[in-house]
């Protein structure tokens, strides 16, 4: 138990927190917590309550404060804007406060995770599973293939773009890059020792 949800501040919008965390550092900045035994508890039982601090999430994102970003499940992460650089418990609690006190400029929109979201078709939830199993398949086999048909300068050539291609995708975080730069130095590790 948090004891009234003090643990959560507007410090973690700092970095992108996901939206529950989000909505509870703010209820937390507005003291909505203050005398209740648990933020947690107290979101789960009250629908309303969690719509009503979501849009104040909304609103200053509308406002320029906060900037969203899509996760895979289709729920927006938060944190503040570069342009703010480092918020301080003040700044953010005069920032929330005024987005609370702002009418919404629409109703209240529903938090992501109240909305039923459709469901994905069978294939694409396999995909989502299978990729990280995939991934490095292909590209090990890809690489063991290039040296058992073509010439070893040419399968070395096409290795180290694959490689290149990984390791590019790893710095610019692309999803999934990573599990084929493995599938990489799993090709790697059995050419060496066979």
């Amino acid at each position: 138990m948090r004891g009234g949800g003090a643990q959560l501040t507007t410090d973690l919008l700092s970095e992108w927190t996901d939206p529950d965390t989000a909505v509870e550092a703010v209820g937390n900045s507005l003291g909505v917590f203050d005398d209740v035994p648990s933020a947690t508890a107290a979101l789960r039982s009250q629908p309303p309550l969690r719509a009503a601090l979501y849009d104040v999430l909304l609103r200053l994102v509308d406002g320029g404060a906060l900037e969203t970003r899509a996760c895979t499940d289709g729920r927006l992460t938060f944190r503040w804007t570069a342009d703010l650089g480092v918020v301080a418990p003040d700044t953010a609690y005069e920032l929330v406060a005024a987005a609370h006190a702002a009418p919404p400029a629409s109703p209240p929109s529903p938090p992501p995770a109240a909305v039923a979201a459709p469901r994905s078709p069978l294939w694409h939830r396999l995909a989502l599973q299978w990729a990280p199993l995939l991934l490095p398949t292909v590209s090990c086999v890809l690489v063991l293939l290039a040296f058992v048909w073509l010439d070893q300068s040419v399968a070395l050539l096409v290795a180290a773009a694959m490689a290149v291609v990984g390791v590019i995708g790893v710095i610019r975080r692309v999803q999934l890059a990573a599990f084929w730069t493995v599938g990489l130095v799993i090709a790697g590790l059995l050419l060496r020792f066979s």
